[in-house]
């Protein structure tokens, strides 16, 4: 079985982050090999705006609606509708 995770707070991935920047246009701090804690909290509060950004919610709302109306390219089913994803992660 599988778990979908739909968004995260992970700077290697997007997550949050990449959604509050195509709300915004802003650019996400970015986080090298030689990050420092400041690096990590500038990122943690750039990607934790997502909560307040309704824009960036909207965007996120738009994914998961394409996601729900999946088929499963195997058994043909609609991801909403298929017991091969056992939990949906929200973050």
């Amino acid at each position: 079985n599988a778990v979908l995770i739909l968004n995260n707070m992970w700077a290697w991935s997007g997550g949050f982050a990449s959604y509050v920047s195509w709300a915004t246009g802003e650019t996400p701090p970015r986080m090298g090999p030689d990050a420092r804690d400041a690096d990590w909290q500038a990122h943690q509060d750039f990607a934790s705006r997502f909560y307040g950004t309704a824009k960036a919610v909207e965007i996120w709302f738009g994914y998961i609606r394409q996601l729900l109306k999946r088929r499963n390219s195997v058994n043909g089913r609609l991801y909403r509708e298929d017991p091969a994803i056992m939990a949906w992660e929200l973050a």
